[in-house]
């Protein structure tokens, strides 16, 4: 079935796209505030973005780490404002690390 093969080759994020995604849904979780629906659906999407780069990082069993990708996600964190947001909304969003 050739649905189902397009998912397994789906196309990695870039680290650009994942630190963005992050950060723009950690924004938009603390904008919501009171519209639990729309929250859960943000924490879950900062979720996959997070994951995602842990992929970056450390691979997983379909993927192996990358060292060029992983250097240019740490210089994408770093030079955005992503850790200053997860460390100030931590204890609001509920993913796993």
């Amino acid at each position: 079935s050739h649905a189902s093969m397009s998912f397994f080759n789906k196309k990695k994020e870039k680290p650009t796209t994942l630190v963005k995604a992050c950060s723009t849904g950690i924004r938009n979780f603390t904008k919501y505030d009171g519209n639990k629906s729309k929250q859960e659906k943000i924490s879950a999407d900062v979720s996959n973005s997070v994951h995602g780069m842990k992929v970056v990082f450390y691979g997983d069993e379909k993927t192996e780490a990358n060292p060029e990708a992983a250097d240019q996600l740490a210089n994408e964190i770093l030079s955005s404002d992503l850790l200053p947001l997860l460390s100030g909304n931590l204890g609001v969003l509920a993913f796993e690390v």
